[in-house]
């Protein structure tokens, strides 16, 4: 497996500029709903991972929200990606769980490992939260290193051009990671 998105490589890149955003909003019941339909439903979606993650607490309403952010996080990934669970990737082909510190992280596999280079995929940012009744997450996908003229740098050095479908100006804030309130900081 890949490690998309890890403990060292989890911040934004420093040079890289957003290639790709995936944003999603899960309503908490309905993961509720998701979690009564028995231990077999719940191994399609979730990887044993993120069954038992980070942040899993004795109170049911706790563990119901974190595993909400999972799933909220691992649609915004297919979205930041392109694709849907549906067109080639799977749910376990995306693994979300909270590092130490509590940033999220995902790791890649099969299609969705694919897809991520094929977009010049240096890193992924997870930013996810629940409260009210919903989770929500936002997945930024970054792109290769830039050098100081502006242009991407390639696995061996060389200079590549890369072609953005919406604008090309370099954000002007980076992002760090914590956006709100997270259950169980």
């Amino acid at each position: 497996m890949s490690q998309a998105c890890s403990a060292k490589a989890g911040a934004p890149h420093p040079d890289g500029l957003p290639v790709s955003i995936g944003i999603d909003v899960v309503e908490i019941d309905a993961v509720r709903r998701l979690l009564s339909h028995g231990v077999s439903r719940l191994r399609r979606v979730f990887t044993p991972a993120e069954l038992r993650g980070r942040g899993v607490s004795r109170f049911a309403i706790l563990r119901i929200a974190r595993l909400a952010c999972v799933f909220a996080a691992k649609e915004a990934v297919f979205k930041a990606l392109g694709r849907g669970w549906g067109q080639g990737m799977r749910w376990n082909e995306v693994c979300v769980v909270r590092l130490p510190g509590g940033r999220w992280a995902a790791r890649l596999d099969g299609d969705a490992e694919k897809r991520f280079r094929e977009l010049g995929g240096s890193a992924l940012e997870i930013a996810a939260g629940a409260g009210r009744g919903h989770a929500m997450a936002c997945v930024f996908l970054y792109g290769p290193p830039r050098d100081t003229y502006g242009a991407a740098r390639g696995r061996e050095g060389e200079r590549a051009t890369l072609k953005f479908d919406c604008c090309a100006a370099p954000p002007t804030r980076r992002f760090a990671g914590s956006y709100g309130s997270h259950p169980g900081r």
